[in-house]
């Protein structure tokens, strides 16, 4: 019986270390397989920064065409009031006699042309200061306003400070120069 014990521990203390190479084997395996697994992630994870990093410079050129667009809407929104629109037409002659009211004096629209301008052809009376105030509220209503002629006389009657004329303005109209209102922009 002395002979089998000794034989039994012998047994018992080789299979120990196969069992603990196996073990190791088997981690080895496993920490190779997360290595592998580690480093696509990391793949992975670097497409998709790569992906976000191009979005990102994306949205923020799309934000700078908003503004800008913005900008460029409100500048062809000043620039098309420069011109009187068909359905701003009537709406012209009334402000005519607005200004005129307001420079305190008195025109006669003696005739009225529509083309691509609408030339406009007034009488005008008053002091010389108020005719002057006239023609500068035109030029200062937010039409492109040209004058054509402007003829002005020293008036004989009613004292030394009347004066009478006559004004030849030309506004484009928006009909010629059309400018979109949003021009394609979202």
């Amino acid at each position: 019986m002395l002979i089998y014990k000794p034989m039994l521990q012998n047994k018992s203390k080789n299979y120990f270390p196969i069992l603990i190479i196996t073990a190791d084997i088997v981690l080895v395996i496993f920490l190779g397989w997360l290595v592998i697994q580690v480093n696509s992630l990391s793949g992975q994870n670097a497409l998709i920064k790569s992906q976000l990093d191009d979005l990102t410079a994306q949205k923020s050129q799309l934000s700078t065409n908003r503004t800008e667009s913005g900008r460029l809407a409100d500048s062809l929104q000043i620039l098309n009031g420069y011109f009187v629109s068909s359905e701003e037409k009537v709406l012209l002659i009334d402000n005519l006699e607005k200004l005129a009211n307001q420079a305190g004096i008195t025109y006669t629209l003696n005739n009225a042309i529509d083309g691509e301008r609408i030339a406009l052809d007034m009488s005008v009376k008053g002091t010389f200061r108020n005719i002057y105030y006239f023609i500068k509220l035109l030029e200062t209503n937010n039409y492109w306003v040209s004058f054509e002629k402007i003829s002005l006389a020293r008036g004989t009657e009613k004292g030394i400070g009347n004066w009478s004329g006559s004004l030849v303005i030309n506004i484009p109209g928006s009909d010629v120069f059309v400018i979109p209102a949003k021009a394609g922009i979202q």
